[in-house]
């Protein structure tokens, strides 16, 4: 059995006529952080993680 779609899918339904879906944990990353190698939305996500999990 071989199902397809014919409708282009990426992150929402094909009907979705918006021209961008906001961030659900906006982030913002500076040089500095990219210079030290630190990944300001990973650490963000880590917070969400261990915030909900209590």
């Amino acid at each position: 059995m071989l199902s397809i779609s014919n409708r282009y899918w990426q992150d929402s339904q094909p009907w979705d006529n918006r021209l961008w879906i906001p961030m659900d944990i906006p982030v913002e990353m500076t040089f500095e952080d990219y210079a030290a190698g630190r990944d300001p939305a990973l650490e963000a996500i880590f917070q969400v993680i261990e915030s909900t999990s209590r």
